[in-house]
């Protein structure tokens, strides 16, 4: 959690796994704030790729003016299995 207008302290991650549950890497995953209300800014393109372990790491990201709670949403497609 972070109060408006600040910086989240620690970065938004994902992890990207295949159907037997190995992480992934080399996947591209995309990070998907809300567009209104309660929501934030990436400082930098949400799109990453996943490291050696699968885990994807946005970059900073901070809440906007508006109170309240919500989520990010993480999506990849085709990921290498």
């Amino acid at each position: 959690t972070a109060p408006v207008n600040t910086a989240f302290p620690v970065p938004l991650q994902a992890k990207v796994t295949n159907a037997a549950g190995s992480p992934v890497s080399g996947a591209s995953v995309t990070f998907v704030a809300p567009p209104s209300g309660a929501s934030g800014t990436f400082n930098g393109t949400a799109t990453v790729v996943t490291d050696t372990s699968g885990i994807a790491t946005a970059p900073g990201f901070t809440a906007n003016g508006t109170a309240g709670s919500y989520s990010v949403l993480a999506t990849t497609t085709g990921a290498p299995s």
